[in-house]
């Protein structure tokens, strides 16, 4: 009897902080939305696996569009531009789009760097309307779609998460 008292005694003194350790589990699962505040489960986002290395072809492709900007930022820091670059389909069409993170002053501010989307239409690299800066290249794509389009998942300058949206013309 001595043993339960003791026990009970302890979890009313500690119950607020056992509340607050479950919560703090449960909610480290689920990252908040900023637009409409939407709750987004993190354990079904499908992370972009970046590289500075791997698909050299695809960089090449990129560094070809953006020619002009690249020579520019290059001329005036005398520092290569180094481009991290991710494949994933995107708008559903089973073909592999590109995604480009341009890691360079040029390309970065104080809230991150330039991302740019090209999708990929039988080798040929068309850039879509996505004007996103972020502080580190980490995208993610979930199931739920958008006129045919999937949501993408970004981490913003301040740590939140939020769901963009394709709307026929860019994703908001």
């Amino acid at each position: 009897m001595r043993g339960i008292r003791e026990a009970l005694g302890i979890f009313r003194r500690y119950r607020v902080a056992l509340f607050l350790l479950l919560f703090v589990l449960t909610a480290s699962q689920t990252a908040l939305a900023e637009n409409k505040g939407t709750q987004i489960n993190t354990k079904h986002i499908k992370w972009l696996d970046f590289s500075a290395t791997k698909y050299s072809y695809e960089r090449n492709l990129v560094r070809e569009l953006e020619k002009e900007d690249i020579e520019e930022a290059e001329k005036l820091t005398k520092e290569k531009v180094k481009i991290l670059i991710a494949l994933e389909d995107i708008n559903g069409d089973g073909i592999r789009d590109v995604i480009a993170y341009f890691y360079h002053p040029y390309y970065c501010g104080s809230l991150g760097c330039s991302v740019e989307i090209y999708i990929n239409k039988k080798g040929k690299l068309s850039p879509i309307n996505f004007a996103f800066v972020l502080p580190e290249p980490k995208i993610g794509i979930i199931k739920s779609k958008s006129y045919g389009w999937y949501d993408l998942i970004v981490m913003d300058s301040n740590g939140n998460y939020r769901k963009l949206k394709w709307n026929g013309k860019e994703y908001k």
